[in-house]
């Protein structure tokens, strides 16, 4: 029975590479096999040998991989409120702040600090890299090259070639995302082997199975239970791909912000105060300035975008505004990134303990792996228990711990808990 497959969360710590670090097979973990293939490549028959689902409800015994990838989206954004960033590079949009007040309730109008600097304001996410906007924009669409290099049967290694490139000179920037969707990130294709451009020719190289059509691996399970993909062949491959080039837009407004209209508690009979002006906020865009981005500190100012930059302009309304809304770029970036030797920049540090915290969290069994069961069972068991016959001396620090007390998340903490106020937090008015 045909299916269309829905997206999986888009996550810092990519499913291939969650499952390469833990020891997962990775056609497998991709929901494959290549049974038609003699010798069998990545056997199925052997007790690891278990195919992993793409959704919880193909296989209710095993973790698919949308439950992990919540797990692993659940692990990045207590990591993130825990240090005060995020393990790796992220668009913040639409955060609301309120525009520091002065003391004196009649420096309503002053919009500026003691140095006469524009108002800071603390973000709420530290290690900013830039204010704007994601964007995304169409390279090409083109059809992938399988080859199969060492001669097995299997096709392990797709090829994506673009010519012509000119937006950016950092292949790195580019990026594959499976035809039609956009270039949501939901949808990217990744980790890739390797990324070059030369002279503008864009070539990408990655592991086929990741490039498995998404719609068959959303079938429904029918009497014969679920039935793994395929890949003795190019056929169940998809043979077109979409790539983008993936940027901040600095064009777009950084800050936006907003007035109250000066009459209180109007409301209109007809919409009950929605979309009539005098109870909606006057707006005005704006760009941020980085004053501190280890801590997180930006002063938003009124600007105009023109010929490629922001002019700064006066305030609409000649008061201080009420509140601003911000989107940045933010993240920790890995040395191995910043040195142009990696095009993911997670680091190892923050990407084992988003793998613990995810693990502890996780309720189903990965598969019938002992080796992998048994590091599942051994993360997730809970520091804190008193049962007949098993208890745990719990000390203050798994007590307090934020993340919880299973072992995979105090495992997380007694590494995490020594970057826990590295980010100032400072108040700026």
């Amino acid at each position: 029975m045909p299916a269309s497959a829905y997206p999986i969360p888009h996550t810092l710590l990519s499913l291939p590479r969650f499952a390469r670090m833990v020891g997962i097979a990775p056609l497998h973990f991709a929901g494959a096999t290549a049974a038609s293939i003699n010798p069998a490549v990545f056997p199925t028959g052997s007790a690891c040998g278990d195919v992993w689902p793409r959704y919880d409800w193909q296989k209710s015994d095993q973790v698919s991989h949308e439950g992990l990838a919540y797990a692993i989206k659940d692990a990045e954004e207590c990591l993130a409120r825990e240090v005060g960033y995020f393990a790796a590079p992220t668009w913040i949009a639409g955060e609301q702040a309120m525009y520091p007040r002065d003391y004196y309730r009649e420096n309503i109008y002053h919009v500026h600090d003691v140095q006469a600097f524009s108002k800071g304001i603390n973000a709420k996410y530290g290690r900013i890299i830039s204010g704007g906007q994601r964007a995304v924009t169409l390279l090409d669409t083109p059809r992938i090259t399988y080859t199969d290099e060492d001669t097995d049967g299997l096709y392990e290694t797709a090829t994506i070639t673009v010519l012509g490139v000119t937006a950016t000179t950092d292949a790195c920037e580019c990026k594959v995302y499976f035809q039609g969707m956009g270039g949501v990130e939901d949808w990217e294709v990744r980790p890739a082997r390797s990324k070059t451009l030369v002279a503008g020719t864009l070539t990408i190289v990655m592991d086929s199975w990741l490039l498995i059509d998404p719609d068959l691996l959303a079938v429904y399970p029918t009497d014969d239970g679920f039935q793994a993909i395929d890949v003795s062949t190019t056929v169940n491959f998809v043979a077109n791909v979409d790539v983008y080039y993936e940027y901040n837009d600095t064009s777009d407004a950084s800050a936006v912000f907003a007035w109250q209209q000066g009459t209180p508690g109007c409301t209109c009979s007809s919409c009950a105060g929605v979309g009539c002006a005098a109870c909606s906020d006057t707006e005005q865009d704006g760009c941020i300035q980085v004053r501190d981005p280890k801590a997180g500190i930006v002063s938003p100012v009124p600007a105009a975008y023109s010929d490629g930059s922001w002019s700064v302009s006066a305030f609409d309304i000649c008061r201080a505004p009420d509140k601003v809304t911000l989107y940045y770029y933010a993240g920790d970036q890995s040395n191995e990134y910043l040195r142009g030797t990696s095009c993911d920049p997670l680091s190892d540090l923050w990407a084992w303990c988003i793998i613990w915290i995810a693990i502890a969290r996780l309720e189903r069994p990965p598969c019938s792996c002992n080796r992998l069961k048994n590091m599942f069972d051994y993360l997730r068991e809970d520091l804190s228990h008193s049962l007949p016959g098993s208890s745990y001396f719990s000390a203050d620090d798994v007590r307090t711990n934020p993340f919880g007390t299973h072992r995979g998340e105090y495992q997380a903490w007694k590494r995490v808990k020594h970057h826990v106020g590295r980010r100032l937090s400072v108040a700026v008015i």
